[in-house]
């Protein structure tokens, strides 16, 4: 009875860098410099994408003795060390090259099959199955290669993390994302997170200098549309673009945004953008309204970025004065009230009966009368 004997003595070498040829140990060096010591200057650019295969090499003897000839393999992956569960399909190398029982193949797989899990292989030749051998982690390189999926649960951790320790250098980035598409959506870098309190980008900032940036965006097309940054937020509480600055000194920002086009936006918001009622820097309400004493008012137009609740504006107790309710507690806040559309006039709000509420009247400039007539009231 002939038996098969199958020595694997150099497993799972490495990825093929090239497309074509075997890789030996030599690789891990890098190439020699060129002569004078000058590199090679400007971007570097991939001419071919890494191939999805790994080589693999033995000894294979029949009976005891080496083999010369040639021989099919079929290749298996599994996800279990009982090699039981299979992992896509049979990898067939037909007709393997076989010299005094040594060989090398190169495996062509699936390189979405490596997404971080762990893989058995085994190797069948000539209708016998041969071995249920761990897959190190070499070839999981491919989970690296453009198109790559990584996977998989990490309660405290990062599916991926990359992080650059260089202390200098104004163009070091932990991640860089970059797309040439000029298709709508398109991105170089996308975050989706789907649960409370997550994060689909995560960007922290610890260097001490100027400039240091969490999530550095730019954009440099000419075209409608084109962002350095965009945040869009489907829940109820959720943030588009969250920043959050602790530093205690400096001109340290939780968002900063630089805009250069005449018709670009530093910072722009499709719907309303709001701010906490204690912090400065945004307006917090605004309303626009008839005052007068004469008949029941409402506002012609406000808009509330502090509470849910509605700005209520009522007739004042004389001419030309009218109530604004905002709904939260201006009395340490700033406000500003103007008149509209008629020259010579003026308007002026004082704090109301309740720390919600102005009491706001319009004059005439030549006279200091009041007068009924439109106001706008601005809340800082």
């Amino acid at each position: 009875m002939k038996t098969v004997k199958f020595l694997p003595y150099v497993l799972f070498i490495g990825l093929l860098i090239a497309l074509a040829g075997s890789v030996g140990l030599g690789l891990a060096q890098g190439p020699e410099p060129p002569e004078g010591g000058v590199q090679p200057q400007g971007e570097v650019s991939i001419a071919a994408t890494v191939g999805s295969k790994f080589s693999y090499q033995g000894v294979l003897k029949e009976g005891g003795s080496p083999v010369t000839g040639s021989r099919n393999m079929t290749f298996r992956l599994y996800s279990d060390d009982a090699c039981s569960t299979q992992v896509g399909s049979d990898i067939v190398e037909s007709g393997v090259p076989v010299t005094e029982g040594l060989f090398s193949v190169e495996v062509e797989v699936t390189h979405s099959h490596f997404n971080g899990r762990g893989l058995w292989l085994e190797v069948e030749v000539g209708g016998t199955q041969i071995g249920c051998q761990e897959i190190l982690p070499v070839p999981y390189a491919l989970s690296l290669r453009p198109g790559a999926q990584v996977t998989g649960e990490q309660t405290n951790g990062n599916a991926l993390y990359a992080y650059n320790t260089a202390a200098t250098g104004s163009t070091t980035y932990g991640v860089h994302g970059r797309t040439l598409s000029g298709s709508m959506g398109a991105s170089g870098v996308f975050g989706e997170a789907t649960y409370g309190s997550a994060y689909g980008v995560y960007g922290r900032a610890d260097g001490n200098n100027s400039y240091a940036s969490g999530v550095f965006g730019e954009a440099t097309g000419t075209s409608a549309q084109v962002y350095g940054v965009r945040g869009t937020s489907a829940s109820d509480h959720g943030y588009g673009v969250y920043g959050h600055a602790t530093a205690a000194t400096g001109f340290t920002r939780g968002v900063w945004g630089q805009a250069t086009s005449p018709q670009g936006a530093a910072i722009y918001g499709s719907g309303d953008v709001k701010q906490g009622r204690a912090d400065n820097g945004l307006v917090k309400a605004a309303v626009y309204v008839y005052c007068n004493d004469d008949f029941l008012l409402s506002c012609v137009r406000s808009f509330n970025n502090v509470s849910s609740g509605g700005i209520q504006c009522s007739i004042g107790p004389s001419n030309g004065r009218c109530i604004i309710d905002f709904g939260f507690d201006i009395s340490d806040r700033y406000w500003v009230a103007m008149a509209v559309d008629v020259m010579d006039y003026g308007a002026t709000c004082q704090k109301g009966s309740s720390n919600d509420q102005l009491d706001c009247f319009r004059w005439r400039a030549n006279s200091g009368s009041s007068d009924d007539g439109d106001i706008m009231v601005l809340v800082y």
